[in-house]
Order: C-alpha cells, then structure tokens, then sequence
C-alpha cells in the first residue's frame, strides 16, 4: 500500500471511530455483533503475534469496519454493540496510535521539530497534501519499519 492509501485508511479509521461516537443507535444489540468484533480481534492480535505481520492485523479492522458501517447504513447496527466497537479500537489504536488527529505532537516526541520550529497538525496535512507522496506519509513510511522493529520485543513477550 503505498502512502497515499495510508492517509487515506487513516480517515477512514477516524471517521468509523467518529460515526460510532456521534451516531445514535438502535437499543440492544445487533445478533451476531459480538461475535463479529471478537473475531476482528482475535485476527488482529494474531496478525501482531505473526511477526508483527500488520497487514493481517489492518484487514482484520478493515474488513471489521466495511461490515459495521454495512450494518449502520441498513439500520441493523445497535447501541449496545457501540462499547466493544470502541473497545476494540482503543486496543488497534494502542498500536497504531491514529485515530487522534495530533501527528505534530507525535512528531515531536519522535524527534521531528521542536516547540518553536515543529510544524502544526494543518501544516503536515498541507504539506501532505503539496508533496508526491506527501512529507507526512513519507515520514510515515520511514518510522514504520523503525516502529516494527521497536515494537517487535514488546510482541514477542506477550505485552499485549
């Protein structure tokens, strides 16, 4: 996937997680629901546990997210199914850390600018957008392979 289908699938992502937060559902709870969002779990968490093999953890959320919003947009979505959805973000975003519009701050810990000099969130979305391939998703691209290996101890003694 290249960059710019990152920052695509990175609003995706916010605006599932948006939708499911401002959306008023239907009481109780969709059948099957709950089964569905610990199966999307699972696969992400064995997709991490395979050598950080995070393309099998993105389609677990992905191919998640397309079947909720299915089940939103036909009115089958319930409110009770919204707190193990959320849940199940919070954990992919304990990871992924992308659903908080706040990338400056995140550059800034990584070593990226400084308080003076660092550029704002509207910024990096305005380079992004000017650059081929975007300074943000290029940026992004480069810390990955530096974030997996990082993370990859953490996996490997059951951190998560």
């Amino acid at each position: 996937m290249d960059c710019s289908k990152r920052r695509v699938s990175v609003e995706r992502l916010r605006n599932f997680a948006a939708r499911l937060m401002n959306e008023k559902f239907p009481a109780g709870n969709q059948q099957g629901m709950a089964a569905r969002i610990a199966k999307a779990a699972d696969d992400f968490d064995a997709g991490l546990s395979d050598d950080l093999n995070t393309a099998q953890a993105l389609a677990a959320v992905f191919d998640f997210i397309r079947e909720a919003n299915t089940a939103m947009d036909k009115g089958e979505f319930r409110q009770g199914d919204v707190a193990a959805a959320v849940e199940f973000l919070g954990n992919f975003d304990k990871v992924f850390a992308v659903l908080e519009d706040n990338d400056a701050e995140k550059l800034k810990v990584i070593g990226f600018g400084g308080d003076e000099t660092g550029l704002s969130d509207a910024e990096i979305e305005k380079t992004g957008r000017r650059t081929p391939g975007g300074a943000r998703a290029a940026r992004f691209c480069g810390l990955r392979q530096g974030a997996k290996r990082a993370l990859r101890p953490w996996y490997n003694s059951g951190g998560h």
